[in-house]
Parts: C-alpha cells; structure tokens; sequence
C-alpha cells in the first residue's frame, strides 16, 4: 500500500480537507491502522530468512 504524498501546507484562508486526508492516511498507514496489516511472525517457527523479510517489509511499507 503506496502512502499518499501530502500536499504543502495550506494556507489560513485555504481548504484544509485534502491535506487533513493524507496526513491521516499516512498516519494510519505507519501505526498499522490501515486496511492492509502485516501479520505477525509465529516465535516458534520463525527463521532468520523470515525475520528479514518482515523487516525488509516493514521498512518499505514506511518508506513509501
């Protein structure tokens, strides 16, 4: 899941809505609140190959 790109800051007299909607997607996005979330890797079962992948899956979900 791409994060949307936020738009400049707005002015006091400009609509706030879409940059209020992207920051809070991006948010959601980066605390794991989103639609897509990554799932756990089971303790027991997990191999090293495993675990960097899910870091390597973690560090392109944030730097999107």
């Amino acid at each position: 899941m791409r994060k949307p790109g936020i738009p400049p800051v707005p002015k006091k007299v400009d609509d706030r809505t879409r940059f209020d909607g992207a920051v809070k997607e991006s948010l959601e996005i980066v605390m794991g609140r989103a639609k897509n979330k990554s799932a756990l890797l089971d303790p027991t079962t997990a191999t090293l190959d495993d675990v960097v992948a899910k870091v390597n899956e973690l560090l392109l979900t944030l730097q999107e």
